[in-house]
């Protein structure tokens, strides 16, 4: 699955089986801003829907810049399109079926 685009977000589906992983390159500020970034990240997807399997949440430069509200908004916006695009059914892979 590709990238669910937003405006200070991307995410997409992730390889693990739960979890969260953020992605904040080291040209969007210092390792202190980052590092805000990530916390802020990690409370906000605590608090929203649990979505099921792993999500990959890269960080696009607006959001090193916006209000706490206006991130978590759009975090679960897009929390919320990528469920809805998840099929609902997994298919298990061939080799884990013995």
């Amino acid at each position: 699955m590709d990238w669910i685009r937003g405006e200070l977000l991307w995410v997409r589906p992730g390889r693990e089986a739960e979890g969260a992983v953020f992605v904040v390159r080291k040209a969007l500020g210092k390792a202190v801003d980052r590092n805000r970034m990530k916390r802020r990240l990690r409370h906000l997807y605590r608090a929203c829907e649990p979505v099921a399997g792993s999500v990959v949440v890269l960080v696009r430069p607006p959001a090193m810049t916006c209000a706490y509200a206006t991130l978590g908004q759009d975090l679960q916006r897009l929390l919320s399109r990528m469920s809805a695009a998840r099929p609902q059914h997994v298919e298990p892979h061939p080799s884990s079926a013995r």
